[in-house]
Formats: C-alpha cells, structure tokens, sequence
C-alpha cells in the first residue's frame, strides 16, 4: 500500500473525537438511567452501568464516526456463501425459539411455575445464539465436506 493510500484511510483527530465523545454521553446517560432506578446507592449504580455500557459505546462510537473513513464494504459481501450460512442459521434459529418459545409457555401454564421476565429473556437469548452457533457450524460443516 502506497504512502498515499495509508493516509487517504486515516480518519480525522475530529472523528475520533466524536465517537470517545459520544462513547461518554451515551455511557453516562446509561449510568444515569440506572442511578434513578436504584436509589439505594446512585453513585455506585452510576459507576458500574456506566463502565460497562463504555465499551459498548466505544463500539457504537467507532463505527458511527471512524469507519466511515478507514472501512471500504465490500460491494459483493452478501454473494458470499458466509452470507448465505447466516442467513439460513438465523431464520431456522428465529423458528425454533417461536416454537420452544410456545412449548415453554405451555409447560409454564400447566405446571405453574412463576418465571421472573429478565430470567425468561436471559434463557432465550441464550438459547438463540447456541442456536444460530450450531446451526452455522452445521451449515459450514456440511459445505466444505
């Protein structure tokens, strides 16, 4: 890569500074949002939901405002059989958790046993990404055989 090329793909001090920026707004506003729920103790709420939610925001904050200058897409990305692969887990994962979803509130009602909502969220989610986790290793498996 050319001298040239290097530096046409650095983005500006001014993008980095907006996505560190934009990192601590939407970081402190998560803290924010937590301190009001938990009056108990505000500030260790705050500290803890806001230093978890950083990286994130890094994240989001990167790709908001860098990647636009030092990320080329690739026009033929969704040709790729990788796209295919998850396109095929994740909509054969979005029907098994409709219907184990439906089996769990079946056994839920019958047996009744009280589930609290987050522990309910938490378990699908879980359960949808080991999903789509097989059924992409399955998928790959089957092709490069």
């Amino acid at each position: 890569m050319s001298l040239q090329a290097e530096k046409a793909r650095r983005a500006p001090v001014r993008a980095y500074a907006g996505a560190g920026l934009s990192a601590l707004v939407g970081a402190s506003l998560v803290g924010g949002l937590a301190a009001l729920f938990r009056p108990e103790h505000p500030w260790v709420a705050f500290l803890v939901f806001a230093g978890c939610a950083l990286g994130p925001m890094l994240a989001l904050g990167w790709f908001a405002y860098v990647s636009r200058y030092t990320v080329t897409p690739d026009p033929h990305a969704e040709d790729g059989v990788e796209h295919r692969w998850y396109e095929q887990a994740t909509s054969g994962a979005f029907h098994d958790l409709i219907m184990f979803g439906g089996m769990a509130l079946v056994v839920v009602s019958v047996v009744q046993v009280d589930f609290s909502g987050s522990d309910a969220l938490l378990l699908l989610l879980i359960l949808g990404a080991v999903d789509v986790l097989v059924r992409y290793g399955v998928l790959k498996r089957r092709a490069v055989r």
